[in-house]
């Protein structure tokens, strides 16, 4: 019988995704301090992006667009006149 990825907790735990998400869980940033730790955290996986296992790159891709969506509302682009 054929094992089902999608449920299997070692091989979710070993592509990195469900490591990241128990240490930094993946919420909307409401705060200067929480936005600071998303790119703190940003930073810190980029130097290893090439490297990164498919969950990693996930998470980064989902971390990436919080904090995008967080700094679209607290600097919003200005309309075009």
């Amino acid at each position: 019988m054929a094992t089902d990825v999608r449920h299997d907790p070692i091989t979710i735990e070993a592509d990195g995704y469900e490591i990241l998400t128990r240490s930094v869980p993946l919420r909307p940033i409401k705060s200067t301090e929480g936005h600071h730790a998303a790119i703190a955290r940003l930073d810190a996986l980029s130097d290893r992006r090439a490297t990164m296992t498919t969950g990693e790159m996930d998470y980064f891709v989902v971390l990436a667009l919080i904090v995008e969506q967080y700094e679209g509302i607290i600097y919003p682009t200005p309309p075009e006149s």
